[in-house]
């Protein structure tokens, strides 16, 4: 096995369906300079880790630059601080095989009251 791999559980709704509640995720550290846009990151915070796309850079004279994200279902994030460490997520543990984690999949919006519903759903189905 591969030395640096990190790996950690989804645990919300924000990159459905690409990545559902429950699934384990595989990051290795990479150059943060080398990101395009649509990899899938996970981003170190205050509040835990999160995985989201990787959207772009934002550079203001004289401020830091800036990290720009969005959850495929969420949308996008406010602009945080660049991390020290980039993870960047290239395949999810689903049904006993790890497989490539898929593109971005547009979807329509999903009014708040089936939120609950669509989780309650889906935890049932993974089990």
């Amino acid at each position: 096995m591969r030395t640096g791999w990190r790996f950690g559980t989804v645990k919300g709704i924000s990159m459905l369906p690409a990545l559902l509640p429950g699934d384990l995720v595989r990051a290795l550290e990479r150059d943060g300079a080398a990101l395009s846009p649509g990899q899938v990151i996970v981003v170190e915070d205050g509040d835990g880790p999160f995985v989201h796309r990787f959207v772009r850079y934002s550079d203001a004279a004289g401020l830091p630059s800036l990290i720009l994200t969005a959850g495929d279902r969420s949308g996008p994030d406010s602009p945080r601080p660049v991390p020290a460490r980039i993870l960047v997520a290239d395949s999810v543990l689903r049904r006993g095989r790890w497989r490539r984690i898929p593109p971005r999949i547009p979807l329509p919006p999903m009014p708040g009251r089936f939120v609950g519903r669509a989780v309650r759903l889906l935890k049932r189905l993974l089990g």
